[in-house]
């Protein structure tokens, strides 16, 4: 069996000192895992934004693949001929044997024109007097509402 040597300070009895080695070597410890820690959540947080690239990178590729196998049907169409009569019908041109319909919009109805209203033989200088006053009232209703 194992003696304990007391330590003794005025007061106190088998008290550690407050800033022992183990406590040392715990906090040196604790600082460890969480730079540990850390250190794995950076990798795991960069692995994730490497996979979302990589599967935009491989969409892109299929949109980029499909758009090639697209053109590679035009330039097969555009090497038999029948290209060149669709491209001639695009630009207006028909053959002579063929019948052409144009389909179009109706013609637009013209609008009724609109009167000039004449202020019963009142023109002229009255005319001017009477919208000088319905500005003016317009003016001091604006200025009372606000």
């Amino acid at each position: 069996m194992r003696r304990i040597t007391p330590v003794t300070t005025v007061g106190k009895v088998n008290m550690p000192a407050p800033f022992s080695k183990e406590f040392a070597l715990l906090a040196l410890l604790l600082v460890a895992v969480v730079w540990v820690g850390y250190a794995f959540a950076q990798e795991v947080l960069l692995n994730h934004r490497l996979n979302a690239e990589a599967a935009d990178l491989r969409q892109q590729n299929q949109a980029i693949a499909a758009a090639n196998s697209g053109y590679r049907q035009d330039l097969l169409a555009s090497s038999v001929g029948a290209a060149a009569d669709e491209d001639a019908r695009q630009h207006g041109y028909a053959r002579n044997d063929e019948r052409v319909y144009v389909v179009g919009r109706p013609a637009p109805t013209a609008t009724p024109a609109v009167t000039a209203k004449n202020n019963d033989g009142n023109d002229g200088v009255t005319g001017r007097l009477a919208g000088w006053w319905d500005s003016l009232g317009r003016l001091i209703a604006n200025f009372w509402h606000r």
